[in-house]
């Protein structure tokens, strides 16, 4: 009986002491009892308190902008406009100049024309803008066509006053002399000549009788 007595006792304790051994927190560290103890140091662990699953530790930097802002990159190419120069026209056929408009990934504008005593009729005077100006890609281009030489009207015998409204309304410029003064003076002479081919805004000289 003492036997089984003393080994019933024994359990007991072994299983006190599991008990405590499983629930008591350890402490990491080395820690001396007291100063001056010459015993073992005992080292025990302690489970992380506070932020769940916090490991205890402070995060590393990653030591850059948490600004959530956008980022430059240097030397990162810009957008650019392309852009193109406005070939030369002069002395095409309209439909010749819209074709290398065309070409040149320009756009055919709208067509005015004029007199000229160098260009044939039907060919490009000038271009607006003029030729060699850069441009955006798809700009309009606008053309001067040549309706040919512009030919001096016949105002002989036409009294100063209508004379002169004949050749400004052809765009030429009337430049009536000192005799072409006096009660309904008549043109008796004008230069250039009846016919001429002149260019435009030139001047046409009268002289005037009756």
């Amino acid at each position: 009986m003492l036997y089984i007595a003393a080994g019933i006792v024994l359990v007991a304790l072994g299983i006190a002491i599991f008990t405590s051994d499983d629930s008591t927190p350890t402490i990491h560290g080395t820690h001396s009892a007291t100063s001056g103890s010459t015993g073992p140091d005992v080292t025990t662990t302690a489970p992380a308190r506070g932020i769940p699953g916090s490991t205890g530790g402070t995060p590393a930097s990653t030591g850059g902008s948490t600004t959530g802002g956008p980022t430059t990159v240097p030397g990162a190419s810009t957008t650019t406009t392309p852009t193109v120069a406005v070939p030369g026209l002069s002395q095409q056929t309209l439909a010749q100049a819209c074709q290398e408009l065309t070409k040149s990934q320009l756009r055919c504008g709208s067509q005015s024309t004029a007199s000229s005593g160098s260009v044939p009729k039907g060919e490009v005077i000038s271009s607006m803008p003029a030729a060699g100006t850069v441009v955006t890609r798809g700009s309009v281009v606008n053309l001067v066509v040549s309706e040919g030489p512009l030919v001096v009207p016949d105002v002989l015998g036409l009294d100063y006053p209508a004379a002169a409204g004949v050749i400004a309304g052809v765009g030429l410029e009337p430049r009536i002399g000192t005799t072409c003064t006096g009660q309904s003076p008549r043109v008796v002479s004008q230069v250039p000549s009846p016919g001429s081919a002149v260019p435009q805004g030139a001047a046409v000289f009268f002289t005037c009788g009756n």
